[in-house]
């Protein structure tokens, strides 16, 4: 009897051996865990370990310098982990990195632990927790196993405790704060540091370095005694109290008060599946968008920043082209929504939303879905008091995405996007506007190799807009794309192409050019230097190619660019590119932005030019970039220097300035031009729940000075008190065009 007990113990230990090798083991507690970055708790010391962490960078080939041990433990409500980060310098003298104490710090400017969890075990969509060296906590949603979306935020606790040889932190990430479905007895992760002080990021699963750190294709198991259950009746309310005034000095209007109650909640419909709804919403809190002199002949794109739109947002953004240098067709871009173009002044002016749903999440071990509906108010807008104001209807915007994962971590995903006006200028009455809509439809295929290789995409989409017609038909126009990209550690390549049809028109989307077809493609070559202690970590030949074509296959641009990127050890790195350009215009243009003279359409140029980029090393306390550009631009020549000077004290806060300078010289009857855009910038961290941000832009393309201010009091977990405070001036008069300031609570609960 004795014997058999033996042996099945022997057995068991080496079942744990064997998981220890393929995973980790998480063990249940025999009681609470006190969140203070003390690892002194008993129950750590059963709990199973990582250890041995790979190098990533300065090179992917052998072990971290830096020991990090970690251990992981659950109970009913929260997954447990808790690291040790010992110093690599044998006396422990050189201080930590920490650039910021706001929550959502810049990643690789801090040292720091994280976590990468992907509860699905699908090695594609996950979520990431880190913590710097001084306790702030930075969250972000992944999606496509290497997009981190930094605007998401969730609760979860904290905390690290300094030592001379070592700092150690304590993490508790409840399950409710996690989609995932009950039963599931394995996901996968990895644990991520970064080590400034000696330069190096680590990671416990090896991660080729091509491919970056946190991948979530390079995970492993992680294995539970007993699987938990998930939280599918979570709820969460949040409602908020604005008091705003507004005064818009073109239209010669009062000061314009308002206090404005909205309601947001977060309801879990399943463990997977989240319900986001929102009432009469207010985004006063959310920053400005950094100032561009758009040089171009197309609409500049800008990110999402508001908070109802963020979560699983790839569900309903990542469709269309959305390699770097690809002409970008998407159907679906959520900046449209909340936004009414003012035919008098051609600008695009807020408007009111009223009220929003929004679906999202995982609804089979294979399927993700989303649904959302917002509803816009209507109104009227006008540029000045000597302009009839325009009414502009209320819109129904309306979205319904269904992803199917078809084989290893590749998927289908269908979309179909409705904008649908509502009232009319006579009575404003809520009802349908039958011929003013917008629809589109369209279905990507999404390759994702399990190593991370090989990206790619199909996609093919349809507009359908109302009163539009053809031939006595509706006009029905398609854009579609595909691109694929192969990396390896040596080498990548990239070939794609977007057809966008003339009258493809996704009203709600993104498609700043239409009636035409790219074809591009680039190879880039890493060099690694056999000499492992020399200046230089590696360099990068890239050739790039591309060129559009009009419905008759004649060519209108044409780009081929040769570079060079040399990357130091020491994080700076510095580019060489070389730029041919062959553009025949479409439309008229004045390259001057100036209003003055236009080049006519139909007429080409040839032109080269020459960028030099420079980024230093962000580790330290002062650091810059500098970009400049030189050379021929349509028929004149372009000269310009850009970039940012920073400034951190650590940890609490960093002083920059952003700049752009532009000279363009054309000959008549285009005229000359110098351009200025400007903006010095300040965050303040006064503790880790008390922040100021302030910014200055001025662009000199508008005649435009922005002055922003936001204070920011974190009083409890997602709860916050912001103070606003926004002007715009004239620049070449000094007139104030609009000022705003407001007060908002937010309290979740």
């Amino acid at each position: 009897m004795t014997y058999k007990v033996f042996l099945v113990y022997l057995l068991l230990g080496v079942y744990q051996v064997s998981l220890a090798q393929d995973g980790l083991l998480v063990k249940r507690t025999t009681g609470p865990i006190k969140i203070d970055g003390h690892l002194d708790d008993s129950n750590w010391q059963a709990a199973s370990m990582a250890n041995n962490f790979k190098l990533v960078f300065l090179s992917d080939s052998g072990s971290a310098r830096a020991r990090t041990e970690v251990r992981v433990l659950r109970d009913e409500r929260f997954l447990y982990i808790g690291a040790e980060l010992y110093s690599a310098d044998s006396g422990g003298t050189k201080k930590v990195v920490v650039s910021s104490l706001k929550r959502d710090f810049p990643f690789f400017e801090n040292d720091l632990f994280g976590v990468v969890v992907n509860p699905s075990n699908d090695k594609l969509n996950g979520y990431a927790f880190n913590v710097n060296a001084a306790g702030v906590q930075e969250e972000s949603q992944i999606f496509n196993g290497d997009s981190f979306d930094i605007t998401w935020d969730q609760k979860w606790f904290a905390e690290v405790h300094q030592q001379q040889q070592k700092w150690t932190v304590e993490i508790a990430i409840p399950f409710k704060s996690l989609r995932f479905k009950s039963g599931q007895d394995q996901w996968s992760i990895n644990f991520v540091r970064i080590d400034n002080r000696i330069n190096e990021y680590s990671s416990w699963v090896f991660t080729p370095r091509n491919l970056g750190i946190g991948h979530m294709a390079y995970t492993r198991p992680l294995l539970w005694e007993s699987s938990p259950t998930a939280s599918g009746n979570q709820h969460a309310l949040i409602p908020s109290l604005t008091s705003a005034f507004q005064q818009n000095y073109g239209n010669e209007k009062k000061m314009d008060f308002k206090v404005t109650p909205s309601l947001d909640a977060k309801i879990s419909v399943t463990s997977s599946l989240a319900l986001d709804l929102t009432a009469n919403p207010d985004f006063s809190q959310v920053e400005v968008d950094a100032a561009q002199a758009n040089l171009t002949r197309f609409e500049l794109y800008f990110p999402e920043r508001r908070q109802f739109f963020i979560e699983n947002n790839d569900l309903f953004t990542d469709f269309g082209s959305d390699d770097f240098f690809s002409s970008p067709s998407r159907p679906f871009y959520t900046r449209r929504i909340g936004l009414a173009l003012n035919p008098v002044n051609g600008s695009y002016e807020q408007v009111r939303i009223l009220a929003g749903a929004r679906l999202s999440g995982r609804a089979g071990k294979n399927q993700r879905i989303g649904l959302m509906s917002v509803q816009t108010a209507s109104q009227t807008i006008a540029s000045s008091s000597e302009e009839a104001e325009q009414f502009v209807p209320g819109q129904n915007y309306t979205v319904g995405v269904y992803q199917q994962r078809v084989h290893g971590r590749s998927n289908v995903t269908g979309i179909f996007v409705n904008r649908q006006a509502f009232g009319n200028a006579a009575d404003q009455r809520f009802r349908v506007a039958n011929k003013d809509y917008n629809r589109v439809a369209g279905l990507d295929y999404n390759l994702l190799s399990t190593d991370g290789k090989w990206y790619g995409k199909i996609f093919h989409h349809s507009s359908f807009t109302g009163g539009v017609k053809r031939n006595g038909y509706e006009a029905k126009q398609n854009s579609h794309g595909s691109f694929f990209r192969y990396t390896s550690r040596n080498f990548q390549a990239f070939a794609g192409h977007t057809f966008v049809g003339r009258d493809y028109n996704p009203e709600t989307g993104f498609a700043p050019r239409t009636d035409f077809l790219n074809f591009r493609s680039s190879l880039r070559y890493y060099i690694y230097p056999k000499r492992q202690n020399g200046r230089i970590n590696n360099f990068s030949p890239t050739i790039y190619y591309s060129a559009y074509l009009d419905p008759n296959n004649h060519q209108t641009d044409r780009t081929v660019m040769l570079a060079n990127t040399l990357r130091f050890r020491n994080r700076s790195s510095i580019q060489l590119s070389l730029y041919d350009e062959w553009i025949r215009l479409l439309a008229d243009f004045d390259p001057s932005r100036s209003g003055a003279a236009p080049l006519k359409a139909g007429t080409y140029y040839h032109y080269r030019y020459l960028e030099t980029a420079y980024q230093s090393d962000n580790t330290k306390s002062l650091f810059y970039s500098l970009n400049i550009n030189t050379g021929g631009y349509f028929n004149g020549q372009r000269h310009s220097v850009s970039g940012n000077i920073n400034y951190k004290v650590q940890p609490w806060g960093i002083f920059s300035v952003n700049y752009r300078y532009t000279y363009l010289k054309l000959p008549h009857p285009q005229v000359n031009n110098r351009i200025w855009v400007f903006g010095p910038r300040a965050d303040i961290s006064f503790s880790r729940s008390l922040f100021l941000t302030t910014l200055v832009q001025y662009n000199g393309l508008s005649s435009n000075v922005n002055f922003f201010a936001k204070l920011q009091w974190r009083y409890r977990p997602l709860s916050d008190l912001f103070i606003v405070y926004q002007d715009n001036h004239n620049s070449k008069d000094d007139l104030i065009k609009t000022r705003s300031a407001a007060v908002k609570l937010v309290y979740w609960f």
